[in-house]
């Protein structure tokens, strides 16, 4: 994904963000729960998937290597630990749906990127040691 796509995947998930706050502020969320349940739970499911791919390329863009076959199954494990970890989710969740901030987001997933890092360079070493 360019910089431009990433940018644009960014200023969407702000947007339905902001569309979020604002029906928060103009609606009860008591009412948003039941009478507009249906168009409410569509611009939250929106929103986590515009977040998970927002995440993923953030957290992943330039993390491409060589990697051992037998390694894949282990890494893939130990990223979704780090990428799944119930505080992470839990900090997620605050960050959209409490909070509805886009910087608080950007925070977590470059957070997300500083842990797998290590990890993918520890098994990008294995395959060139394997080699």
């Amino acid at each position: 994904m360019t910089a431009n796509e990433q940018r644009f995947l960014e200023l969407e998930l702000k947007v339905l963000l902001n569309r979020l706050r604002k029906n928060r502020e103009m609606v009860p969320e008591e009412e948003l729960k039941t009478t507009y349940r249906k168009a409410y739970d569509t611009l939250r499911a929106e929103i986590r998937k515009k977040a998970v791919g927002y995440m993923k390329e953030l957290i992943f863009t330039g993390a491409s290597g060589v990697y051992l076959q037998r390694d894949i199954p282990k890494m893939i494990k130990a990223l979704e630990a780090i990428v799944n970890a119930p505080v992470m989710n839990q900090r997620m969740q605050e960050a959209l749906f409490k909070e509805m901030d886009m910087e608080q987001v950007k925070q977590l997933a470059q957070e997300l990127k500083r842990q797998v890092e290590p990890l993918l360079t520890e098994y990008q070493k294995h395959a060139k040691e394997g080699e």
